[in-house]
């Protein structure tokens, strides 16, 4: 099979009806609101554009896009959801895609500690495991590397896939099985 590259496209999600999404605080600020439903469907369509792609150049961008989080320089991007649980309660989640790995102590000083925190980790290369837990942070890291696709079909496609699931769910799925996971606080 031949893989195809796919650079950064801007994810026109409005123009099908879905309503905008829009910022719970400033585009420089560390967190905003993710609709549940519009990232949803957003990232279905992402999922099907990255079917047979293997470099994840502009990947992150565009799940980014999909998200609805804010291009801000400098900033970490958390996005904040509420997942519905089983009991009919609620949790909120903060959700943070990223290039390197956390320092957990950042989401308590960039105000986005929640009752669950999940961050996905994407890069081309392996870097060394520079992730650092806090006893006041619970959070969950995966992180992939692109060597780590070896043979596997549609690999970014399943991370989507994987992050479709936590949003409904509450839970990521590691449909590639390749993930380094990280955890804090450490156990």
């Amino acid at each position: 099979m031949v893989y195809k590259k796919k650079k950064a496209s801007i994810l026109n999600c409005t123009s099908e009806g879905i309503s905008p999404t829009r910022a719970s605080q400033d585009i420089g600020s560390t967190k905003v609101q993710i609709f549940r439903d519009n990232a949803i469907i957003c990232l279905k369509k992402l999922a099907v554009d990255y079917a047979g792609v293997r470099d994840i150049y502009g990947f992150l961008t565009n799940l980014r896009v999909a998200l609805n989080l804010p291009k801000s320089a400098g900033a970490s991007k958390y996005g904040v959801v509420t997942i519905p649980t089983k009991r009919g309660n609620s949790l909120e989640v903060s959700l943070s895609i990223s290039n390197h790995h956390a320092n957990a102590y950042t989401y308590i000083t960039n105000n986005a500690n929640f009752e669950y925190n999940f961050r996905l980790v994407i890069r081309k290369h392996r870097q060394e495991n520079r992730f650092r837990p806090s006893p006041q942070v619970r959070l969950d890291e995966f992180a992939y590397y692109g060597y780590m696709f070896g043979t596997i079909e549609d690999p970014l496609s399943k991370i989507i896939l994987g992050i479709i699931h936590f949003l409904i769910t509450g839970r990521f799925v590691d449909y590639l099985g390749t993930a380094i996971i990280n955890v804090s606080p450490d156990k």
